[in-house]
């Protein structure tokens, strides 16, 4: 039986060409894209640009961001999450504020309105973690008690995915303005992921390239 690998792919941002862009100082970049409201507008393209799903443009689209092609026209509905100093949640967004309300049946109608979730640590940004997760497995901890309507701390996050999977990948990208892609960079970020409970040795797995 094969092992359960979580790949993780690690973005570095360029903070200052996105602060030549949009003509605000590096330090408002940095905080603007560590506020889930604010990166919550972007992540969805860059996760498609990174894992190369198709983005969700339908006028009528309100649950799910994006599509996999898979075999001939069938198409597997992804969401992409933000995961924040505040945590994560997975309901959909009309369910999330000050004054709305939130059930753990809409929880569960959320989760099993897509096949995946692309979860984006975007907590020490310039340096983001995507991971994209079977929403079975995510529901799954609703059925433990691990999830509530409140959602997870990354604490939590990253624990119940330690638990899950025996290895982790860790890669390495970083935008390439001539191509408008993201591409795999031979620097590899060596700071670890804030609340992973790593092993004595680092990593659970680091590989590059393979």
């Amino acid at each position: 039986m094969s092992k359960k690998v979580l790949e993780i792919k690690r973005v570095k941002f360029d903070v200052k060409g996105l602060a030549d862009s949009l003509c605000i100082s590096e330090k408002h970049v940095i905080s603007t894209f560590r506020d889930g409201r604010t990166a919550s507008r972007f992540t969805e393209f860059w996760s498609s640009n990174l894992h190369g799903y198709e983005v969700n443009t339908s006028p009528c689209a309100k649950d799910n961001d994006g599509f996999v092609k898979c075999v001939g026209d069938f198409k597997s509905p992804l969401s992409a999450k933000v995961l924040s100093k505040q945590g994560v949640k997975f309901q959909f967004s009309r369910n999330v504020g000050q004054g709305r309300t939130c059930t753990t049946d809409d929880v569960i109608k959320a989760l099993e309105s897509a096949d995946w979730y692309c979860i984006i640590d975007i907590r020490e940004f310039p340096i983001s973690n995507f991971m994209v997760l079977n929403s079975k497995l995510i529901l799954k901890w609703i059925r433990t008690g691990d999830l509530s309507t409140s959602g997870l701390t990354a604490k939590k996050f990253y624990l119940l995915l330690s638990q899950y999977f025996e290895d982790i990948i860790e890669r390495s990208y970083i935008y390439d303005s001539n191509t408008k892609l993201f591409v795999q960079s031979n620097d590899i970020i060596s700071e670890k992921i804030e609340d992973f409970p790593y092993k004595d040795s680092g990593t659970l797995m680091d590989v590059f390239g393979e």
